[in-house]
C-alpha cells in the first residue's frame, strides 16, 4: 500500500503547477504478491489552482494469516496550499483492522517547490489501538494495548534540466510505550503475513530513494529501494522495485511496477515478489 500511496502522490502533484484553471485527477491501482496479499487503491485529487489543491485515498489489502485472515482499510483526506516560498499540507485519515490493529492518523507539514527542488518536512501523530493474541488459534486470549505515536519525515526530490527525477525521504516513529515485551511473535505472524501489509503495522523506521529516468514519448523507467524497520526490535524488510511510466491517451498515465521484499528477524528471510499497477486520468474543469 505504502508504495502504491507515493507514486500517486507524486503523479497527482505533477497536475499542481500546470495550470490556473481547476483540474483533477482520478485514479485506481492494485497489488498483488506471491504470498497471496492483495491490495486495492482508488484516488483523486482537485487542484482549484496551482496553488490549492484537495485529496482523497480509499484503500483495501487482503492477505492470508491465521486464525483469520486479514483484512485492512485505508483512507485518508488531504489539502495542500502553495503560499510561494514555502506551502502547507495537512492530511488526516485510519488505517488498519477494527480487530487486531487500528490507528487514527494525522500530518501536517511544510513544503518548498522551486524548478528543480522539492523539499519537505512533515510531523506525524498516531492513536493506535493493538489487540495482542496469546496464540494464533480462534479461541486465544486477547488484550488490548492502547499506544500513541510520534514522527518526522523530511525528503527532497531534484528533476534536472534532461527531466531526470531523484528523490529521497526519511521517516521515524517514537512509540509512547516498548513494543519489545509485548510478544513480538505473534505481533508479527499476525499482522505482516506478507510485506503489503507492513506499512499499516507498526512501523518505526522507513528509509526510500527512487530515480525516474525519461524514456521516447513522455515514457520512464522508475527504480526504487526502501528499508522498513518494525518498532520493538520486530525486524525489518528491504525492497527493490522496477517500473514503467507511460502516457494512455491523451489525459492519462499507467504506472507498473515489479519488485522484491526480503525480511529479516521475526518476520523471516523469504523473499517475496510483489507487482502493481496503477492508472490516473487528468483532466480539466
Amino acid at each position: 500500500m505504502k508504495k502504491m500511496l507515493v507514486a500517486a502522490v507524486a503523479l497527482c502533484l505533477a497536475v499542481d503547477g500546470q495550470t490556473d484553471e481547476p483540474a483533477y485527477a482520478i485514479g485506481a491501482g492494485f497489488s498483488i504478491d506471491n504470498a497471496d496479499g492483495m491490495t486495492g487503491l482508488i484516488l483523486a485529487d482537485l487542484s482549484f489552482n496551482d496553488a490549492a489543491s484537495l485529496s482523497a485515498t480509499l484503500g483495501t489489502t487482503r492477505a492470508a494469516a491465521e486464525p483469520d485472515d486479514l483484512a485492512t482499510r485505508e483512507w485518508s483526506l488531504g489539502a495542500r496550499y502553495d503560499f510561494g516560498p514555502i506551502g502547507v499540507e495537512a492530511r488526516g485519515g485510519q488505517t488498519g483492522d477494527p480487530d487486531d490493529f487500528d490507528a487514527d492518523d494525522l500530518m501536517v507539514g511544510i513544503f518548498h517547490s522551486g524548478d528543480q527542488w522539492r523539499f519537505f518536512a512533515q510531523y506525524l501523530e498516531r492513536d493506535i489501538d493493538l489487540s495482542l493474541r496469546t496464540t494464533l488459534t480462534r479461541d486465544s486470549f486477547v488484550v488490548s494495548v492502547p499506544l500513541k505515536a510520534d514522527g518526522v519525515r523530511v525528503g527532497a526530490s531534484f528533476r534536472s534540466k534532461g527531466n531526470w527525477r531523484f528523490s529521497a525521504n526519511h521517516l521515524r516513529y517514537d512509540y509512547d510505550r516498548d513494543l519489545s515485551i509485548l510478544g513480538g511473535r505473534f505481533i508479527v505472524s499476525r499482522l505482516t503475513p506478507t510485506t503489503l501489509t507492513l506499512a499499516t503495522s507498526l512501523l518505526e523506521e522507513s528509509t526510500t530513494v527512487g530515480m525516474e529516468i525519461p524514456q521516447r514519448g513522455n515514457r520512464a523507467v522508475t527504480l526504487g529501494a526502501s528499508r522498513d524497520t518494525l518498532a520493538g526490535n520486530l525486524g525489518s524488510v528491504d525492497s527493490i522495485t522496477v517500473g514503467w511510466l507511460t502516457p494512455i491517451g491523451q489525459r492519462g498515465d499507467l504506472d507498473l511496477s515489479l519488485g522484491a521484499s526480503r525480511g529479516d528477524d521475526l518476520i523471516g528471510d523469504e523473499t517475496t515478489v510483489f507487482f502493481s499497477a496503477l492508472y490516473l486520468f487528468y483532466g480539466l474543469f
